[in-house]
């Protein structure tokens, strides 16, 4: 099993250093509900308190205000994905983007290797863009949501620091 998992990350990393990995939503992935944002989804934000807007795709879209006067975007997704019994949320904080058209290889390995030890979530890749997505039950209480919107916040902008230094791009 561990050789069979060292095959799989070693290929995704290979097709994101070369510029292959998929940046279309996977064949099956739910789109926004007709009409906007999914009003589960927004019920959940506004019981927390929380501000947001909602994007073109109907996805609510926050900024969060962190330390040192920086702030970072996230995204909760209104596209709620089915698996087995489950209903899972994405919430999504991009932390990088390549000066070129692909994820230099370095970056690529620090994203995996911060996202192995995150306790929730890793990275992913759109385009040039890297994100860092937790996937949660969509039915998670406002205040689990809440950490969960942190905790994507503080993870994207620690690797946008660390690659960045003082730019506070997202």
């Amino acid at each position: 099993m561990r050789d069979n998992a060292i095959r799989v990350v070693t290929g995704l990393l290979l097709a994101v250093a070369a510029g292959h990995a998929p940046a279309a939503p996977l064949p099956g992935a739910a789109a926004a509900p007709p009409g906007g944002a999914d009003p589960a989804g927004r019920a959940q934000l506004d019981a927390a308190g929380l501000s947001y807007e909602i994007d073109a795709d109907g996805d609510f879209k926050l900024v969060y205000e962190l330390d040192g006067d920086r702030s970072q975007v996230v995204y909760v997704r209104s596209a709620v994905e089915p698996w087995g019994g489950l209903r899972v949320r994405e919430i999504l904080s991009p932390g990088y983007r390549a000066e070129g058209p692909d994820i230099p290889c370095r970056v690529a390995l620090r994203m995996l290797e911060h996202g192995g030890r995150a306790r929730l979530g890793g990275w992913v890749r759109d385009g040039r863009i890297g994100i860092f997505v937790v996937k949660l039950d969509a039915d998670t209480p406002g205040d689990r949501l809440v950490d969960a919107i942190e905790f994507a916040a503080h993870a994207a902008d620690e690797l946008e620091r660390e690659f960045t230094g003082s730019k506070d791009e997202f």
